[in-house]
């Protein structure tokens, strides 16, 4: 998402906004270089107000936070009204927090019923790139998964570890007939998949990304690919011609890139305004509701194989973090293990304590 009053804020202006609200964002560790432009902002006057779920620290001065349960964020977004009114040049930045949030169209609506500027941080490094490409097209991953198809052929996806629901996301494709794994690493695809072709990371070939912002930036491979790897895209091509399909005559990536972009504008394209009918929830949810975020390093099939990284705090084995009030009304003390399940899938992992 990219850049105007709809169309969200550009990066370099992010600095002079007067007041800020963010919205279901692990700033520090979802938008590090962000984070810092807000800490700069901060320390010259610009007000900074929270409203999450997880009262991390974000290392820069707060004007105000609401730290709430994420069934609670929807209905506390209006709270702040009166705060981004009265200022001259005032946002409202969604994290990626808010924007897998289950309530997501209910959190962008009433953000942008706030009557300022509104902004995405984008999760990932060409989400928007994949929009403005037409993504995506047809059925969304929940309902390929939901209603299993007969073949999959996965592209730099890794469903154990990347779908919300690991376990109805194996269970779809093993029961397909016929599974295509294209990525740069072996991984647990010799588990599910039929057929597993090499393909090279993005550092070893050519492409482009659009930014957050909506900035096109291309880039060139960096080295040669690995052994038999090759780019996807002269994979699919290659796919694409042997069954014959139309539209899979490239020779180049400059090629796809034109027929990705070609005629498109970017500014209509850009739209962050949403048409959403507000209507009360009929039932709020009940019983202990889970936080989850996807840590800095765990992010991608690079990173979860760099030994570097792994080494680092954020890439700490999992806990079960809870505050005191959650672990005296479940009986359970800092230390214990604690039994985590979602499906057919659970976990055991150790309790801590986190106010």
């Amino acid at each position: 998402r990219g850049a105007g009053r709809w169309r969200g804020i550009p990066v370099a202006t992010l600095e002079a906004l007067g007041r800020v609200l963010v919205i279901g964002s692990l700033l520090r560790q979802d938008q590090p270089l962000i984070s810092r432009r807000r800490r700069q902002a901060a320390q010259r006057g610009t007000e900074i107000h929270v409203l999450h779920s997880v009262d991390d620290d974000w290392l820069m001065p707060i004007a105000s936070r609401k730290i709430v349960a994420p069934a609670e964020i929807p209905d506390q977004i209006s709270s702040f009204r009166e705060v981004l009114s009265g200022a001259k040049n005032a946002a409202v930045l969604l994290g990626n927090f808010a924007q897998q949030h289950p309530e997501a169209a209910r959190i962008h609506a009433a953000a942008q019923a706030l009557g300022v500027k509104l902004g995405f941080l984008g999760e990932a490094a060409n989400s928007v790139g994949g929009y403005i490409a037409g993504l995506p097209l047809g059925a969304n991953a929940a309902e390929l998964i939901a209603r299993p198809r007969k073949a999959y052929l996965l592209l730099n996806a890794e469903p154990e570890l990347d779908c919300a629901d690991p376990q109805a996301a194996l269970a779809a494709l093993r029961q397909a007939q016929f599974v295509v794994a294209l990525s740069a690493f072996k991984g647990a695809a010799a588990e599910y998949a039929h057929a597993m072709l090499p393909i090279a990371p993005f550092s070893e070939t050519p492409g482009s990304f659009v930014s957050t912002e909506g900035r096109l930036q291309t880039f060139h491979a960096a080295v040669r690919p690995l052994g038999e790897a090759r780019p996807a895209w002269k994979l699919l091509r290659v796919l694409g011609t042997l069954l014959g399909v139309q539209g899979f005559e490239y020779d180049s990536c400059e090629q796809v890139r034109e027929e990705c972009l070609h005629g498109k504008d970017f500014a209509a394209q850009f739209s962050n305004e949403i048409s959403f009918q507000q209507k009360p929830l009929a039932t709020k949810p009940a019983g202990v509701q889970r936080i989850a975020d996807v840590p800095i390093y765990f992010a991608d099939a690079l990173v979860r194989r760099a030994p570097s990284l792994q080494k680092t705090r954020d890439a700490q084995p999992p806990r079960a973090w809870m505050n005191s009030k959650l672990m005296a009304k479940l009986g359970v003390a800092a230390g214990q293990p604690v039994l985590v399940k979602q499906g057919q899938g659970e976990a055991r992992l150790a309790a801590a304590l986190d106010d």
